[in-house]
């Protein structure tokens, strides 16, 4: 009785937002994969199974705006994820805002997707999932931030600027501490014609991280110790695509310094049309890391191959076969993946 009470509300809840101009979206985002890694001592091990690790994952949401007169409308967006492949699990909130628009721009309060994740997936055509092959600096970079402001300007020429600001929310009285998490990002975007660029720099008070990671390759960790309690994260992010007609290329560069660490990721990639209904994506990356403990440089390199069958705007069958590896000081690290799968938007 309790389940089909929740269930009725729900619809309910739905009807009435399509009924006052919602839109209802999402992905849906499943693949059979197998991956094999292999550590530094030369362990191997095996996975097989099903996931969303083509695209980072299924979701939904809902959003909508309302027109308040004098070109000012006020906007919102609920979106969250879940793990479609077992039916449970927690949901994750990705999306959670509320706003203004006009021709002063656009201002957001929330939980929000940044805009240096939209300037360097926007490089990717692979789909900016987990899959090793891939490693472009999602791994390095804010992917969302919460608690934040986020203003963006009208467009000018095709360009926009962009501003967060995300708040740790640490008490800092009557006892004076570090203002850890706190965040800020400057982006600027370009987009006209052919060309899309972005330039973005992120800058976030660290806590005491313990590793980070080179993108979806989750054994490439290297230490992230601060030297100094509060010290900055500060990542650098530029992005270019460009579309030649007969391909498209994108290029990407991730920049990453905490106190005596650094890392750097390029990333170049490209998406041929071979038919009208088939796209073949490729992508190579090469980077370099530095730890906090004054390790020597750390070289690592990734590539990945993708095929999309295109059954409409909408709904694809996609393959994708990538491969990660890095040669540390204890020995060579090494991942691929090989995954097949639907993705379908709504």
């Amino acid at each position: 009785m309790k389940k089909t009470l929740v269930a009725v509300a729900a619809m309910a809840a739905v009807t009435g937002a399509m009924a006052d101009g919602a839109t209802i979206y999402g992905v849906l985002d499943q693949a059979y994969y197998t991956n094999k890694a292999t550590t530094p001592a030369g362990v191997v091990s095996k996975t097989t199974g099903v996931g969303a690790v083509i695209w980072g994952g299924s979701g939904f949401g809902l959003k909508g705006s309302e027109d308040l007169g004098g070109g000012t409308k006020a906007n919102y967006a609920l979106e969250v994820g879940y793990a479609a492949d077992t039916g449970g699990g927690a949901v994750a909130n990705r999306v959670s805002t509320g706003g203004l628009s006009g021709d002063f721009g656009a201002v957001n309060l929330g939980n929000q997707y940044t805009p240096g994740w939209g300037i360097l997936c926007g490089t990717d055509f692979n789909g900016c999932g987990s899959n090793p092959g891939w490693a472009g600096g999602n791994g390095l970079m804010t992917v969302s931030s919460g608690s934040s402001i986020y203003y963006s300007s009208p467009a000018m020429s095709g360009l926009t600027a962009h501003v967060v600001r995300g708040f740790g929310e640490a008490t800092t009285s009557p006892t004076a501490v570090v203002k850890t998490n706190d965040y800020t990002e400057f982006a600027l975007t370009y987009a006209s014609g052919p060309l899309t660029a972005g330039y973005s720099t992120q800058s976030t008070v660290a806590s005491t991280p313990a590793s980070n990671t080179f993108g979806s390759l989750a054994n490439t960790s290297f230490a992230v110790n601060p030297s100094v309690a509060g010290a900055k994260e500060k990542v650098n992010i530029i992005g270019v695509n460009y579309d030649l007609g007969i391909a498209k290329v994108g290029f990407s560069n991730v920049s990453y310094t905490l106190s005596a660490t650094s890392a750097k990721l390029q990333t170049i990639s490209g998406q041929i049309p071979v038919t009208a209904m088939v796209n073949l994506n490729v992508s190579s990356t090469t980077g370099r890391h530095i730890d906090s403990a004054g390790a020597a440089g750390v070289n690592f390199k990734a590539s990945q191959y993708g095929l999309d069958y295109n059954f409409t705007k909408r709904t694809a069958l996609q393959w994708r076969m990538g491969s990660s590896s890095d040669n540390q000081v204890a020995g060579s690290q090494k991942a691929s993946q090989t995954s097949f799968g639907m993705f379908h938007s709504f």
